[in-house]
Formats: C-alpha cells, structure tokens, sequence
C-alpha cells in the first residue's frame, strides 16, 4: 500500500499521521451500495483516507486503527492495514478476497492489537526493576524499550505477556536489555525486523538453552522457525559449562576472583573453592598464588586444575588451622 494520506496536524488525538482527508465522493468501483462500505452491521463506520478514495480507514480503537486498499477490487483483492498511531507503523497485514471479508479480518487482527495495548502503562517516570525510566520508547502495542540511567530492557503488557512461553516468562512483564530481550522478540517476532529476530535466537540459544528448546522445539512453526535443531555442543556457553562441571567438578577449583599481587611481584592472587557437580561452591575458599603470564593459559570455564602446584597465599586456606 502506498502512504499518500494528509497528515494529521499535532495535537489532534485522532490518528497522528493517518488522518482521513475531505473529497468530494468518488463513484464507487467495488459494486456495493455506499451504505455498505461506509457502515457495518456492528455499527463499524469508515471514511475514505485519500483524495483518490482508493483507501478505507475505520476509527481507531486504542489507538489502533484500520486502512484497507481497494484500488485493487476488479482483480478481487482487497489488502488491509492495521496502523499503530502511536507510532505511526503498520503493526498487521493481511488480504481477502471481498471488501466483507477484508474488513471483518482487519477488525479481527484490529482488536488483538487494541487488547494488547489495553491495560498498559509506561512512561518516563515509571518504576522498573532498573530504577526509574528515563526514556520510553513503543515499538508496537504492548511493547516498549525502557531507559534507565544504569540499564534497560522490554517492557510487555499483561496480554503480550501472557503469550510468553511459562518455561521463560517473567511474571513482572520486564525482559532486561542483555539477554531476556530476547525472549519477547521471540514471542513477538512480528514488531521486530528480521535481523533483530535472527540475533534474538542465537542469544536465546546460548544463555537459554534448556527453555528454549521447551518453548520453541515444541512447536517452531509458531516462532517462524523452518529449520529448527536441538542446541549443539559449544553453541551454548550455558550449557557447555554445566556439562563440564558434571565431568570434572572434582578435578577443578573454581575461580570467584582475581587480581594482581601487591605483596608478589609477577603473581596473581585468586580466589578459588571446591565445587560441586553443578558449578557451586562447596568449602571454604582460598587464595593460591599464579604466575600473571599463565593465568589466561590454564584457566577453563573460570577453574584451574586442582592438580595445578601453586602456592596457597599464606593465612587464607580456612581448611587448615
């Protein structure tokens, strides 16, 4: 469809940049009585949006409104628009083959857009789990980036979260801006470009291995994914580290820390434990003393071999009196 409609002039709560344009009434090409394209059995009323009376636009609901092009009727197509105004972006499309169905489809995907917007409140000033938002911005109804000063993530309304897999929702409706952002754009593919969607599963896949294969292996088709594979080995950072502390937790020592000696030159003070077959500590920690130039080399998955001979720092192994 072709965005030739007038704007809206700011300040008018009516639809911002898709406002309906006055005309003189064109003759009507689809074969319907003017009653029945400008009002509906549920009382639905729509005006022509362009001079060239080719576009039908419905009231907004929500903020969510309706265009459907008819310059296409003789062929038996009539594509529709659903029109996010806070945003002015097109957050639905579809097709039908009469102006009936067309319009009974738009109002359809209208409505699920408008529920999603109902009951959804964000703005600058309002509480997050980051701290208080200093910028919101929506991308679609019922999802908006939030800002604060430290971090960020995706907020979704209470019906955009509800369509969250329960293995990877958050009951507070926030997704932080690193890694669970990724699972809204999973979930809600359709407000995002296809590059973000494509980033979206490869970070879901490596910091959310298991609920990912819950959520999306179990139906992919749902999540646009036509090529769907089980998580190999050392595409999750995740889970490649779970697997080796159930191999080798009794062979290793886990680092917590690490910083340069002040009392040994050349050295590197770390602080390790014992750790059990799923990577937590277990014992008392301790510092032992590395050489600085094999620090980077030995260590693995943030461990260092317990068969490693370095030097306990003295006074720090609680196991010994």
């Amino acid at each position: 469809m072709t965005d030739n409609a007038s704007r809206q002039p700011k300040g008018i709560p009516v639809g911002g940049q898709f406002a309906a344009t006055t005309h003189s009434e064109p003759d009507l090409a689809v074969g319907l009585p003017e009653k029945d394209i400008f009002f509906d059995a549920d009382n639905t009323e729509w005006d022509w949006a362009n001079p060239e009376a080719t576009i039908l636009e419905a009231g907004s609901v929500n903020e969510v409104g309706i265009w459907i092009d008819t310059s296409k009727a003789a062929e038996g197509v009539y594509d529709y628009d659903i029109i996010d105004y806070r945003t002015n972006k097109k957050v639905g499309h579809g097709s039908a083959g009469t102006l009936h169905d067309a319009k009974e489809a738009a109002k359809d995907d209208r409505y699920k857009m408008a529920k999603y917007a109902s009951r959804f409140s964000i703005h600058e000033g309002s509480r997050t789990p980051w701290g208080t938002a200093d910028g919101v911005t929506h991308l679609a109804p019922g999802i908006a980036n939030v800002f604060t000063p430290g971090h960020g993530g995706v907020k979704l309304s209470p019906e955009r979260n509800k369509e969250v897999d329960p293995v990877w929702r958050n009951s507070n409706s926030f997704y932080e801006e690193d890694c669970e952002w990724s699972i809204a754009a999973i979930t809600h593919r359709e407000a995002y470009s296809e590059e973000h969607q494509k980033y979206a599963h490869e970070c879901a896949r490596r910091w959310f291995p298991d609920e990912y294969e819950k959520a999306v292996g179990k139906d992919p088709a749902r999540y646009g994914v036509t090529d769907y594979k089980p998580i190999a080995p050392g595409e999750s950072s995740v889970r490649d580290e779970k697997v080796f502390f159930a191999e080798n937790h009794d062979k290793v020592q886990r680092i917590w820390s690490a910083s340069y000696s002040k009392d040994h030159e050349g050295m590197t003070e770390v602080i390790v434990s014992d750790v059990t077959s799923t990577g937590t500590r277990t014992g008392e920690p301790r510092t032992i003393l590395v050489p600085s130039s094999e620090y980077d080399r030995i260590r693995n998955f943030h461990t260092i071999p317990k068969d490693a001979d370095y030097q306990v720092k003295p006074g720090t192994d609680r196991t010994k009196p």
